[in-house]
C-alpha cells in the first residue's frame, strides 16, 4: 500500500520482534529484520528515547519499555476492565475485608502490574498502589498468568530464573487444574494472596482478580476466597466478552 510509511513499519517490526523474543541485542535485531545497521541503530535509538523500548545497562539487550505499559493501561481502560471489575473489588472487600486488586501482565519483564485496588479496613493490611509491579511468581494472579503462557515462554521464564524451576513448574500444572493460585510469604513480607484469571472472548488471559492480606488471616479463609474470586472473575470475563 502506497500510504504506508516505511520507517514507521520498521519501527513497529522492532517492537513486535521484542514482544515475541523478550530481549535482544542491536546486532540480533538488525539480523532478524534484515535492516541496514545504520537504519536499525537510528530506529532503536529513537524508540529508546521515547521509552517505547529500553536498554539494559549491564547486558546491552533491548526489551519493551514502560511507555508500552502505560499504553496498555489506556487500552485496558478502553475495553472497560477497570470499570467492570471495580464493583467486584468492592464486593470482595465487603465480604473478606482484605485488599482486592486487578492486575495485568507485563510480558517482557515477567511482572504483574496493579491497575486497580481497593483496600480493606483492617489496621494491618497489604497496600499495593496502582502501577506497582511484582514478580510474576510472587502473586496468585501472576502464577495464573505464568500458567497460561505457551510452553516456549514458560521455558524462557525458567531460563531467566533457573532457581525457581522445580517446585514452581509442578505448581503451574496444579494452577491450571484448579483455576486459581495461592502465594504465601513469596515476597518475604508475611503476606498471602489468591488470584485467578480474567479472559477475553478468545480464551486469552488479559487480567487477574485477586485478594491479598496478612498470611495468618488469609490462610484461614483461602479456600472460600479462591472460590469467590473465581466466581467473580468468571462474571467479569462474561461481561467483557459481551462488549462490542
Amino acid at each position: 500500500m502506497k500510504s504506508l510509511v516505511p520507517s514507521v513499519n520498521k519501527a513497529i517490526d522492532i517492537i513486535m520482534l521484542l514482544y515475541e523474543q523478550g530481549s535482544l541485542s542491536l546486532k540480533e535485531i538488525t539480523a532478524s529484520l534484515q535492516l541496514p545497521a545504520s537504519t536499525c541503530y537510528n530506529l532503536v535509538t529513537t524508540l529508546e528515547s521515547r521509552g517505547v523500548i529500553k536498554k539494559d545497562s549491564v547486558t546491552n539487550l533491548f526489551s519493551l519499555g514502560i511507555t508500552l505499559v502505560k499504553w496498555g493501561f489506556k487500552a485496558h481502560d478502553d475495553i472497560d476492565i477497570r470499570k467492570v471489575a471495580n464493583v467486584y473489588l468492592h464486593r470482595l472487600v465487603d465480604t473478606f475485608d482484605e485488599t482486592a486488586t486487578v492486575t495485568i501482565f507485563n510480558r517482557p519483564s515477567f511482572e504483574t502490574v496493579v491497575i486497580d485496588v481497593i483496600e480493606g479496613n483492617q489496621i494491618l493490611r497489604t497496600s499495593p498502589r496502582i502501577g506497582a509491579k511484582y514478580p510474576v511468581h510472587a502473586t496468585g494472579g501472576g502464577k495464573c498468568f505464568l500458567s497460561s503462557l505457551p510452553e516456549s515462554e514458560v521455558e524462557h521464564f525458567f531460563q531467566k530464573h533457573p532457581t525457581l524451576d522445580g517446585a514452581l513448574r509442578s505448581e503451574l500444572q496444579k494452577v491450571k487444574e484448579a483455576g486459581y493460585a495461592v502465594t504465601i510469604n513469596e515476597l518475604g513480607n508475611n503476606a498471602a494472596s489468591v488470584g485467578t484469571g480474567i479472559y477475553n472472548k478468545f480464551g486469552e488471559m488479559i487480567a487477574a482478580l485477586g485478594l491479598s492480606g496478612p498470611q495468618d488471616r488469609m490462610i484461614e479463609q483461602i479456600s472460600v476466597m479462591a472460590q469467590t474470586v473465581k466466581n467473580y472473575a468468571s462474571e467479569i470475563s462474561t461481561h467483557l466478552q459481551g462488549l462490542d
